[in-house]
């Protein structure tokens, strides 16, 4: 046997180092893989996921973040530095909105029964008899407040948020004793419930400390500082004074998974308010077609989504059994308008976030490549889920 001399073995054993870090940054280029190296059948799974990742996404920005209950994580992108990239605002937007708002009520300043007429009489001329003057948090999140027109201040750059909550007032005072429009009554998807629980939230807040000048980019920064949750997130659309709260902001992959583990984990808000913003909203006011107002995309517009209720700012998905009696599927999401879809499933044990950037209203593609996924992602984390992280 020949015994190496103390110089040849140093300089093998460097080569050796450098052709291990050579493999490892391979390895690692398009795919985190999954801190169990040694389950081959869960890495068969990831090599699975990434293989529809990179045929389905390449033109569309893609990303997936998926996360075990268990905390065993796996990133598939087509991006090279998929941490970087700035998704567009769009209805992925309601559920961190929800989650913002949600703060004021963990931390006392109102509750998901405070009404828009206790907050708003002055800052926003709010009503105090009728219909709206009955609206609740809780409806608003849930969107069967019964504010179904939107106003242009959702598009228009010049009004501050109170002028805009002023207008949806004004608009909505023609249904103000009409029974179908009474709160709780019907699922309305749309712009304004937002608005009005955003200015409710900031109302809460000034009141609780008045020396402060409060509006939603401060409310926002208050809960980035106490949360840690969503900080390179913003409002963009269409002013910062009036920022579209149901779909303004833009985000990054990486920050709004994180936003959706501490949900999964209770690490923020309470346990109650996270199981009630997860829980259906909307079992007694489920769209009857017998109401013209009564509008919701995701069972109405040919997606093939089942019979969706809503919890706080977010889709509970599910389906009606053949008895005509809904069932969950175990599932919440909030997809978005450029084919972005976070999601969460307690009933499987994993949570994450689809990130895509395509052309607008093509959700329905999106949520389709999700349920392409749906069945690899379940074993996943079945397996991810028996084991322990390194």
């Amino acid at each position: 046997m020949k015994i190496l001399t103390p110089n040849l073995s140093a300089f093998v054993n460097t080569m050796i180092s450098a052709l291990v870090s050579v493999l490892l940054t391979v390895s690692l280029y398009w795919v985190a893989p999954s801190p169990v190296h040694a389950d081959t059948t869960l890495s068969a799974l990831e090599d699975q996921m990434n293989s529809l990742i990179q045929a389905e996404g390449q033109s569309k920005k893609m990303t997936l973040i998926l996360e075990s209950e268990s905390g065993v994580r796996f990133i598939a992108s087509v991006l090279e530095e998929p941490d970087d990239f700035l998704y567009l605002p769009d209805s992925t937007t309601k559920w961190i909105t929800s989650l913002v708002i949600l703060d004021q009520v963990a931390k006392g300043n109102l509750s998901l029964d405070t009404k828009a007429a206790d907050l708003l009489a002055e800052r926003a001329d709010w009503p105090q008899t009728g219909n709206l003057s009955q609206i609740t948090l809780r409806h608003l999140l849930a969107q069967t407040s019964g504010l179904v027109d939107n106003p242009s201040c959702s598009y228009l750059p010049f009004y501050s948020i109170e002028g805009c909550v002023k207008q949806i007032a004004r608009i909505h005072e023609k249904y103000s004793d009409d029974p179908d429009y009474a709160p709780g009554n019907g699922f309305f998807y749309a712009y304004a419930h937002f608005q009005v629980a955003g200015l409710m939230a900031i109302e809460a807040a000034q009141r609780t400390e008045p020396d402060r000048e409060m509006d939603w980019d401060r409310l926002f920064r208050d809960f980035k500082a106490g949360t840690g949750l969503m900080p390179r997130a913003f409002y963009i659309i269409p002013n910062p004074w009036n920022p579209m709260l149901s779909g303004g902001m833009s985000w990054k992959a990486l920050d709004y998974h994180e936003a959706i583990r501490a949900m999964y984990h209770r690490q923020v808000l309470t346990p109650d308010l996270i199981n009630a913003m997860l829980a259906p909203q909307t079992l007694d006011s489920v769209p009857d077609p017998a109401q013209e107002f009564a509008f919701n995309p995701m069972s109405e517009q040919g997606y093939d989504l089942g019979v969706m209720q809503y919890g706080l700012g977010n889709w509970v998905e599910g389906d009606t059994d053949e008895d005509g009696v809904w069932q969950s599927w175990g599932r919440n999401s909030s997809g978005g308008l450029f084919g972005s879809y976070p999601f969460m499933s307690e009933q499987d044990g994993y949570f994450g976030v689809l990130a895509k950037q395509s052309t607008p209203r093509t959700f329905d593609e999106a949520y389709a490549f999700f349920e392409q996924l749906e069945p690899l992602i379940r074993q996943w984390a079945e397996l991810a889920n028996q084991s322990q992280p390194q």
